[in-house]
């Protein structure tokens, strides 16, 4: 196999891959729509307290897969005032 097959070879591979993924968001996309349309109310435990909440006891954040701060809202008040003291 040529270099420049192998290379067309591997961008195919590269677009079939992207496409997959454009998929998957969309497909996640969907569901977290149909949960909410649902009212089914998410479960996550928090990191630090190790505690299961509901998904409104997090905040939102994109960094993450689940779209969900890994902290609960009060871990996360508490470790800022913490760290506002520290600072100060």
């Amino acid at each position: 196999m040529s270099e420049r097959e192998e290379f067309k070879a591997i961008q195919l591979e590269l677009f079939a891959l992207q496409r997959t993924q454009k998929q998957l968001t969309l497909r996640l996309t969907q569901l977290r729509l149909l949960v909410r349309r649902l009212g089914v109310a998410l479960r996550k435990m928090c990191i630090r307290c190790e505690i299961e909440m509901d998904a409104e006891q997090f905040y939102r954040c994109a960094r993450y897969s689940d779209g969900l701060y890994p902290y609960c809202r009060d871990c996360k008040r508490t470790m800022n005032r913490d760290g506002h003291r520290r600072v100060a």
